[in-house]
């Protein structure tokens, strides 16, 4: 399950902007690949507190995330998109970060209700196995950055910001000779085929979840792998239809039945039926609220509503328009109290 940025940086939610940030601080330093050389976790877990502290240092973020969670990230902003940024992918080299990868994962209404688990299938590329990577056979040092793999650029003032040298892409070094095994690609011919399990959240919308380092390899040696990016769709149903958390169920309806009023036993995103009772002179339009029976957020269980229609039979039935020649006649001598005020306040407006 995708943890919450509170629980990555190890805070309550009534942590402080000071709190926040010598959290986020400590964890970096503890994370960082530079002091966990040979730590295969470290660059995930490291990128993980990035992310969380990318959330919760603007307030915007942080606010929307209070509010709604993951789940409430309707209106565009997703922090697990691949617009958003980590500070690391800012300021280290670009180039030492394995390409993402994006796959569908396709849920219904009753999946995202409970949460569920989906297997999804992919592959990835497996770094070459000769060249670890680099994509050379022989190499040389790097002149433009005398190969330390950075090289500093002046701004304004005297402020100074290293970069990642353009020349060998911070590696330090140039290629002289391409490896043989892969073409001086970096990666084998065979991909690697992967199955993973993803974890779809209580009350998921459409949009994107990110999952760090489960993407492609990076083919330098200080590198991080890409993402996993789930592109979540919520598929239509068949009789519900969705407005955030609540759901909505159009009912076709005779006029008997709204008139006399009936019971109907309709079902639920939960497995199990429900007897609706639709009261006596019911309007067609009006919303019958069924509380707790819509979709969970942070805010807990959405409503579902019953939405009654008049239906009007399309063909001729036996009897039908004599019933209702009948029917108006008694509508004419008995107008209801609502009917006649709308009629007297049209009255005023006609000239």
């Amino acid at each position: 399950m995708i943890k919450s940025p509170y629980d990555i940086l190890g805070l309550s939610r009534n942590a402080t902007k000071d709190e926040i940030q010598q959290a986020y601080r400590n964890l970096a330093k503890q994370h960082h690949p530079d002091r966990n050389i040979g730590n295969p976790n470290s660059e995930s877990m490291f990128r993980e507190v990035q992310d969380a502290y990318d959330i919760l240092k603007e307030p915007r973020k942080k606010s929307h995330f209070d509010q709604n969670g993951f789940s409430g990230f309707e209106s565009g902003f997703n922090p697990a998109s691949e617009s958003s940024h980590t500070m690391h992918d800012f300021f280290s080299n670009s180039n030492h970060k394995g390409r993402n990868i994006q796959i569908r994962v396709d849920v219904t209404l009753e999946e995202i209700a409970t949460g569920c688990e989906k297997k999804v299938q992919f592959t990835r590329s497996s770094v070459c196995s000769s060249c670890k990577g680099c994509g050379d056979k022989s190499s040389e040092m790097c002149k433009s950055c005398d190969g330390s793999g950075y090289q500093s650029v002046k701004l304004q003032g005297n402020f100074k910001l290293q970069m990642a040298c353009q020349t060998c892409r911070g590696i330090g070094k140039v290629v002289v000779e391409s490896c043989g095994s892969c073409s001086g690609s970096g990666y084998c011919m065979e991909n690697e085929k992967i199955d993973f399990q993803v974890n779809i959240p209580l009350g998921a919308t459409d949009g994107m979840m990110k999952i760090n380092g489960q993407g492609e390899p990076s083919r330098e040696k200080k590198g991080f792998p890409g993402d996993l990016v789930i592109l979540v769709s919520v598929v239509p149903h068949e009789i519900f239809q969705r407005q955030n958390q609540n759901l909505v169920l159009d009912m076709p309806c005779t006029y008997s039945q709204l008139y006399m009023g009936f019971d109907i036993e309709i079902p639920t995103i939960y497995k199990h039926n429900i007897v609706v009772k639709v009261p006596a002179r019911t309007n067609s339009g009006a919303q019958i609220k069924i509380a707790g029976k819509g979709l969970p957020s942070v805010r807990g269980l959405g409503d579902m509503f019953i939405i009654p229609k008049l239906d009007f039979p399309r063909e001729t039935l036996d009897g039908y328009d004599e019933l209702i020649k009948s029917m108006s006649k008694i509508d004419e001598a008995h107008t209801s109290k609502r009917r006649q005020s709308w009629i007297d306040k049209i009255k005023k407006y006609k000239l």
